[in-house]
């Protein structure tokens, strides 16, 4: 009888079939089906964010500098400046001796290049400008504006 019963427990203890395992294979892929392209979404969103946030960096990187007396002098009064940010450089429309010195203390704080990390901005440029405001008597960003 002990015997019986050993036997019968073997039986009834063989796991999981072959099509209750292919079910929930099945369901594991509709589930990544449709999970899949809202987190690429998710993921490309906060690549757009990143690189929104290292222009705007910039930018405020650039109406510090124009704080700076020694930056202020050099620009003369000059409106707007426009700082163009790219993959490859930083630069600033200042002309003459003092070329590149609004461009030169924004490199200071942000490095010498921002890469954009999003598809929708690899290969764009960013301009940043920066208007005179004689009510603040202060360079103030007007826009951010983005471009190839």
């Amino acid at each position: 009888m002990k015997k019986e019963l050993k036997n019968t427990k073997k039986k009834n203890n063989k796991g999981f079939s072959l099509v209750e395992l292919i079910v929930v294979i099945a369901i594991m892929a509709v589930l990544m089906a449709v999970l899949a392209p809202a987190m690429l979404r998710y993921v490309e969103k906060s690549r757009i964010q990143k690189d929104d946030s290292a222009v705007s960096e910039a930018a405020n990187a650039a109406q510090l500098a124009l704080a700076d007396e020694t930056v202020y002098n050099a620009v003369n009064g000059q409106t707007p400046i426009t700082v163009t940010v790219s993959a490859t450089a930083i630069n600033d429309n200042v002309s003459g001796s003092n070329a590149g010195i609004v461009a030169a203390e924004v490199k200071k704080t942000v490095g010498d290049t921002i890469s954009f990390a999003s598809k929708k901005r690899k290969g764009d440029t960013a301009t940043i400008t920066l208007e005179y405001n004689t009510t603040k008597e202060a360079y103030v960003i007007k826009g951010t504006a983005w471009g190839k």
